[in-house]
């Protein structure tokens, strides 16, 4: 009954392990980035790759973390320039963030070339001036 019971311990543990390690893949590992949400058509791999060649320098913001959203759906947080500075294997510029933060509307997608490209939406809103 004993072995029985420390048997059963170890699966629930061994689960426990697994289910932890593949909710948080999206820990920090040398990366300026977070994946929050994987969207339908890019794999984890591919938003590896994109978001480490891409250069993030002027997304960064000082204290709140900066939200990308993928044309897929995907979700990637860029850390903030605090944190980054704690997580001392990561050289950052200090003029590479932003003290305002401002709420990006572009739709982010990944080329077949493995680079990043940003859509913004196009202004339809004419305005009109008079020359007096």
């Amino acid at each position: 009954m004993f072995y029985k019971k420390l048997g059963l311990i170890y699966i629930f543990l061994f689960a426990t392990c697994t289910f932890y390690a593949q909710i948080n893949t999206n820990l920090p590992n040398n990366k300026n980035f977070l994946i929050k949400e994987l969207g339908t058509k890019y794999t984890q791999n591919q938003l590896v790759f994109a978001l480490e060649k891409a250069d993030w320098c002027g997304y960064f913001n000082k204290t709140l973390n900066y939200k990308i959203i993928f044309d897929d759906g995907t979700i990637v947080e860029l850390l903030s320039f605090d944190e980054l500075k704690n997580l001392k294997s990561i050289e950052l510029s200090d003029g590479c963030y932003q003290t305002r933060y401002i709420e990006d509307t572009a739709i982010y997608s990944i080329q077949v070339t493995g680079l990043i490209s940003r859509q913004v939406k196009k202004n339809t809103n004419i305005k009109s001036f008079e020359n007096n």
